[in-house]
């Protein structure tokens, strides 16, 4: 995934609020270029060879930061060049980027099960469900040891991830599971290039949702242990809750990215581009589409 450098987040700061900006003022041509082919800025001929740069459409370019960038706010993004200690959660307000300065305090993960697993943790035996709706939280990943034949299934949403039981029925056919909590986490890809299991991305039936699910999985896991979760009747969810307009924020932001390339997510862009429709992951807990 690429970085965006100080400079540049200032240029973009300053389109976002709806600046024109010369070629003079924007150092980073490489990834000016970038976000000229991809519809974020435009170049607007102001006669001769000249030419200034805008951002036409301010949420369209949020959008694409945080799905290409992990940039969810420009202000506290650049806030964190200029301090000496960043907080985790200061630094989850602004970007989940690993490149990102902060501390270390989110470097584990939620993890919760629906069927009873038992898992070592060092010396320790873990028993999964945790009790009472509890849930556990891993401070030291690299010490679970963690049976080959459990698919790991990461959740992005924290209330699905919460109310995970209760979606069970949708994962019979992936059981044994291991569901852990992206969100708030800055070291799951890295666990999980680390062990053999296979990996089941549970994310939002949108352009966002695939494109992060290429982003950040399939560009860093083998291509063997990657799929992502398809709910039954996932067609008719999309046609009959999903949401146009976050579609269509988001179909800037992913334009360029060919679907088609990945086999498992092929036939569900399909549906999302047919009815120009995304549905967020917690529709399941409302329909129980699975």
């Amino acid at each position: 995934m690429p970085k965006l450098n100080k400079s540049f987040a200032n240029v973009l700061l300053r389109m976002r609020q709806g600046g024109t900006l010369k070629a003079s003022e924007i150092t980073d041509k490489k990834a000016l270029q970038r976000f000229i082919e991809d519809g974020i800025i435009k170049k607007v001929p102001v006669g001769g060879r000249r030419y200034q740069y805008v951002v036409d459409s301010p949420d369209a370019l949020i959008h694409y930061l945080a799905v290409n960038y992990q940039v969810h706010s420009l202000e506290r993004y650049l806030d964190l060049f200029d301090r000496e200690f960043v907080s985790g959660e200061e630094a989850l307000q602004a970007t989940y980027s690993t490149k990102t300065r902060r501390s270390h305090v989110m470097s584990g993960f939620f993890m919760e099960s629906t069927e009873p697993v038992e898992l070592r943790y060092g010396s320790e035996t873990l028993k999964l469900p945790a009790p009472n709706d509890a849930g556990i939280f891993l401070f030291s990943p690299q010490k679970l040891d963690i049976p080959r034949h459990i698919t790991i299934v990461g959740v992005e949403n924290p209330e699905v991830f919460r109310k995970i039981r209760r979606l069970s029925a949708c994962f019979t056919n992936y059981q044994p599971c291991l569901f852990v909590l992206r969100y708030m986490s800055k070291g799951l890809v890295s666990w999980l290039q680390q062990i053999p299991n296979s990996y089941l991305h549970f994310g939002d039936f949108d352009p966002a949702g695939l494109a992060l699910y290429i982003n950040e999985y399939r560009a860093n896991l083998q291509e063997s242990r990657c799929r992502f979760f398809v709910p039954q009747d996932i067609e008719e969810s999309i046609r009959n809750y999903g949401n146009r307009e976050l579609y269509e924020k988001q179909y800037n932001a992913t334009r360029n990215l060919d679907f088609q390339a990945y086999p498992e997510i092929a036939p569900l862009a399909s549906m999302i581009k047919k009815h120009r429709k995304g549905l967020e992951q917690e529709i399941l807990l409302q329909d129980r589409i699975c």
